[in-house]
């Protein structure tokens, strides 16, 4: 387990933290098998993070608290995005510095994304696999997502026709810059636009 391994860490000099959960990896049996990566760098105070893992998981993991309250810039997901999660709680809340998050996320067992993403002030690339967002989202206070970024989450929202809609918050300045297109894209698959 990597469960709060880094949580806290004051590291001196140290920009990029490049970690690997390799394959022969164990963790421990008194802790939650889907908690392995909850507050891992939970306000670590490096500017760019790396996670990779190796490690065949099959379950949906927890990332609560992951990212949360750290000081990073860019966060690498890239070689961990083939990790179910089901829970995306607070995982990158209050990392007001994050411009980047590199990597596409895949929401498909995302049961919960509650403050997944508050306070994501700088936030300006963030990719989503399309039509796996099945869940209520807020990107309210990211005003700066990037075009690509804004038709990603529009992608990424899966179609739930004949389903419970579900609600995409985007920051009033970033819900100003959707297209017809991309509105038209959002209410179409049963979305409520806020």
């Amino acid at each position: 387990s990597l469960k709060g391994t880094f949580g806290n860490a004051v590291l001196s000099n140290v920009e990029e933290l490049n970690v690997s959960f390799g394959s022969k990896a164990q963790y421990s049996e008194s802790r939650s098998d889907a908690e392995r990566f909850a507050e891992t760098f939970y306000r670590i105070n490096v500017k760019k993070v790396i996670l990779n893992c190796e490690y065949e998981i099959s379950e949906a993991q927890v990332l609560r608290n992951t990212f949360s309250g750290t000081q990073l810039e860019i966060i690498d997901i890239s070689n961990f995005t083939q990790v179910p999660v089901y829970s995306w709680y607070r995982t990158f809340y209050y990392s007001g510095n994050v411009r980047e998050i590199i990597g596409e996320i895949d929401f498909t067992d995302a049961t919960d994304t509650t403050q997944g993403f508050l306070n994501l002030n700088a936030l300006e690339e963030i990719r989503v696999k399309k039509g796996t967002l099945k869940v209520s989202t807020s990107f309210a206070q990211s005003s700066k997502l990037s075009g690509a970024s804004r038709q990603s989450i529009c992608d990424g929202l899966a179609d739930l026709t004949g389903k419970t809609a579900q609600t995409i918050i985007f920051h009033a300045d970033v819900k100003a810059k959707l297209t017809d297109e991309q509105i038209s894209q959002i209410t179409s698959k049963n979305w409520t636009l806020a």
